[in-house]
């Protein structure tokens, strides 16, 4: 058990923490000598990691990214002995070294070695960005790198998303979103409303100023259900099409603005174009996604990229109406044309033939009886 003297004495408080420092700093400088000599022989390749970094990560319980700091910094200090000496003594932080080790010569390494302690990490880190020159190939790879996941909670009914954009687009949409903040806004209760919530309403205000702009209104329309005796009623809720539900205040704003659709769901049926065009409206598309909420094949929930199909193929006579019409995932849509797979609605169930004749089943067979009295014994009485 490690014994701290307890010292009332803030200097000899202070000195003991500084010794401490610069000990864990000359025994880190150690740990990355003997990292530099795993990585030049490579006895670390045996242990079926992708990397010396996933190695580090793995065997010492480590970030990704603290392993792959700490790789490149044992690669380099070894060429920077003053920058090394000065972290040893712990006039140089972790933080430093890091930043350091990655843009500093050996020519300029007694220079940084002065200067990094006058400076913060923070204006290490900004002279390296300043001294970074990024290849063609690098800018390639960064621009590949970008992406937005966006993803629905369903518990806590939100919309979660999160990404990565290069240089110029994130500038640039940081500049739009800035610009939309202006000045500091006041809440109906005179409380100040935080810049998160203020950005995230600028990012809405962006989406619904595209949105409101595109030629097809059709397509470029966020689709809210709501039953007409939710709509006018106090705690009422609406569901958003292949989104979460939401109360129905927000369905009696929306509809301030918006478009109404009545679709009849249980005294009528929506009946569809018939034989008029293989084309499906976009109001029948609808009727079709508010009563399938999975793939009518695979039972997949997520309908991001779904597609509307008709299960007796215009071409031999099928009509483009609600009763013809299934939702499908994309996958499914593909093994049904292009694999001949065989899709049939009898009674309102739909069954999936295998091009062999094996009817698809995807839901588990249901727990047998006799099974289950085997198993649990008789019920209890």
């Amino acid at each position: 058990m490690l014994t701290v003297a307890r010292d009332t004495n803030a200097d000899s408080q202070h000195f003991a923490a500084d010794q401490c420092n610069a000990l864990r700093n000359t025994m880190d400088l150690h740990f990355l000598a003997y990292i530099e000599v795993i990585d030049r022989t490579k006895s670390w390749y045996h242990d079926a990691v992708p990397s010396l970094e996933h190695w580090i990560s793995v065997r010492y319980g480590m970030t990704l990214e603290t392993a792959r700091n700490d790789v490149m910094a044992a690669r380099a200090v070894k060429r920077l002995p003053a920058i090394a000496a000065a972290y040893g003594e712990g006039l140089l932080s972790k933080d430093k070294l890091v930043v350091l080790c990655s843009f500093v010569d050996p020519d300029d390494d007694s220079h940084w070695a002065l200067e990094a302690q006058r400076y913060s990490a923070a204006q290490i880190r900004r002279s390296a960005r300043c001294r970074k020159r990024l290849e063609r190939d690098e800018t390639a790879a960064i621009d590949k790198r970008r992406e937005l996941n966006m993803i629905w909670d369903w518990k806590a009914e939100v919309l979660r998303f999160h990404g990565e954009l290069p240089g110029a687009d994130g500038a640039l949409l940081k500049k739009a979103v800035e610009r939309l903040i202006k000045q500091p806004v006041k809440g109906p209760n005179g409380e100040w409303i935080p810049i998160a919530e203020r950005q995230a309403d600028a990012l809405v205000e962006l989406a619904a100023t595209s949105l409101g702009a595109d030629a097809d209104k059709a397509r470029a329309t966020v689709v809210v259900h709501v039953d007409a005796r939710d709509l006018n009623a106090v705690n009422g809720t609406a569901t958003l099409e292949d989104g979460p539900v939401v109360a129905s205040e927000v369905a009696r704003r929306l509809a301030c603005d918006g478009h109404v659709q009545t679709i009849i769901e249980s005294d009528g049926t929506v009946t569809g174009i018939g034989r008029r065009s293989r084309i499906i409206p976009k109001a029948l598309e609808r009727a079709v996604r508010a009563r399938d909420t999975e793939c009518a094949c695979c039972g997949a929930s997520n309908l991001t990229w779904s597609e509307i199909h008709h299960i007796i193929p215009w071409s031999r006579g099928g009509r483009t109406d609600l009763d013809n019409l299934v939702v499908v995932c994309r996958r499914c849509h593909r093994l049904i044309h292009e694999r001949r797979y065989d899709l049939r609605r009898r009674n309102g169930t739909i069954t999936v033939r295998h091009p062999d004749g094996r009817t698809l089943v995807n839901r588990p067979t249901p727990l047998r009886p006799d099974i289950k009295a085997r198993m649990v014994g008789p019920p209890v009485t």
